[in-house]
């Protein structure tokens, strides 16, 4: 039998005598246009891939691209602010208006001064109006622009605008400055006070400037009950333009405390607490180390500021054994201070201060204390250090707080 089709009958016994059926077909052109359909198909498909795979990438370095322009944005934004807290060691960008309206350029990744300048100016930059800092940042592209903020006093709005390659990311902060806070004397006291000890000095001459103050002031009256509201016992050595004030103008010490907590890079809740040196959380955490003068009424020094905050209910915390810190100790409740304590920068305790030594332990603060508390008194023994340092004590090296934060579109 003949034809496009053809059926070939075989009839024979299959075991029980069962019929076989064999069917066959001339299917050759029907193979051929079905391979060829799945040859387009395979092609679609992997063009498809390759076109997939091209977009991907591409999608993918602009991915990257926008977000190293978005890290050198941020990084930007992380100069301005560190330049402006003048950090020991760093390179202070001072916020001083020149002609108005104020406005301040810093610039990473200029390889010389003029491309600088020029990359400021297509930002708005004018040599007899702004100022121009150069960044020692050369491996990432930004311009900071920073100018006050309209409408808070003191306040500054840090624009930066972040480049890599033809991808570009522009981010803006409000930030507020650090709390200003000038203390009156090397120990301010706001309690009856005894001060003991031939071992103990108390100096409000500048031992790192001109900035001399008393060596202490209160603003009570110089008796309470029939006694100095401040006595001077076994002869301690008291010096500045005067050994004890009276009647000087009252701190807000609690506000005072509450504008630097946000700053507190280290903060600890406690409850009549003891610490040491390698006590964690707390002095263990490496607050900082001064390095001390020579002699005891010598200043010390110290590279490093942090802002350290105790939250101790209305109770109290003690530091002893060897603690150390740089920057500001924030106290909310009272402060004992015993055996090797040193400090360089501000301590302020809403409470009352306690400071306590015995043979050869010694207790050295560099800077000023200020000290509150409407009930219990202060006792100061030796051996124990104060020295007044202007460099010490100025807040600037705070970081300014960032208020608000937005991507710029």
């Amino acid at each position: 039998m003949t034809g496009a089709q053809r059926r070939i009958w075989a009839v024979g016994t299959a075991g029980a005598g069962g019929v076989a059926w064999r069917y066959g077909a001339n299917d050759g052109g029907a193979v051929l246009a079905t391979g060829l359909v799945l040859m387009a198909v395979l092609t679609l498909l992997g063009t498809a891939a390759v076109v997939t795979g091209i977009v991907d990438t591409k999608i993918g370095a602009n991915y990257t691209s926008s977000m190293q322009a978005f890290y050198a944005a941020e990084a930007g934004l992380a100069e301005a602010r560190e330049r402006l807290r003048g950090s020991p060691g760093g390179q202070h960008m001072p916020v001083t208006p020149a002609v108005p309206p104020w406005k301040a350029y810093l610039v990473g990744g200029a390889p010389s001064l003029a491309v600088a300048r020029q990359n400021a100016t297509l930002l708005g930059y004018a040599t007899q109006q702004h100022t121009l800092h150069t960044s020692l940042q050369s491996a990432l592209a930004y311009t900071v622009v920073l100018e006050p903020a309209a409408g808070l006093a003191g306040h500054l709005q840090m624009t930066s605008y972040g480049a890599t390659g033809s991808a570009t990311k522009t981010l803006q902060i409000i930030a507020a400055p650090p709390p200003a806070l000038s203390p009156p004397a090397a120990l301010y006291l706001e309690t009856p006070t005894v001060i003991q000890g031939m071992t103990t000095d108390i100096t409000g001459m500048d031992r790192c400037g001109s900035d001399h103050k008393p060596a202490v002031l209160t603003p009570l009256g110089a008796v309470a009950a029939g006694l100095p509201t401040v006595q001077a016992l076994e002869n301690p050595t008291l010096q500045g333009t005067f050994d004890i004030v009276y009647h000087g103008t009252a701190l807000d010490i609690p506000s005072a405390v509450d504008a630097l907590r946000p700053h507190a890079n280290f903060a600890y809740t406690v409850h009549a607490a003891t610490h040491t040196a390698t006590t964690t959380p707390g002095p263990g955490d490496q607050w900082g180390q001064p390095s001390l003068g020579t002699t005891p009424q010598d200043p010390s020094t110290c590279a490093t500021a942090n802002v350290v905050h105790y939250q101790t209910a209305g109770t109290s915390v003690t530091l002893r054994d060897g603690v150390s810190g740089c920057g500001v100790l924030l106290v909310e409740g009272d402060l004992e201070i015993q055996q090797d304590f040193s400090w360089y920068g501000l301590i302020l305790v809403t409470g009352t201060l306690t400071m306590t030594a015995s043979g050869s332990h010694v207790q050295q603060i560099t800077g000023a204390v200020i000290a509150g508390g409407t009930v219990g008194a202060n006792t100061i023994g030796g051996p124990s250090h104060l020295v007044y340092c202007s460099a010490a004590t100025p807040l600037r090296h705070l970081p300014w707080r960032v208020l608000t934060w937005r991507e710029v579109y």
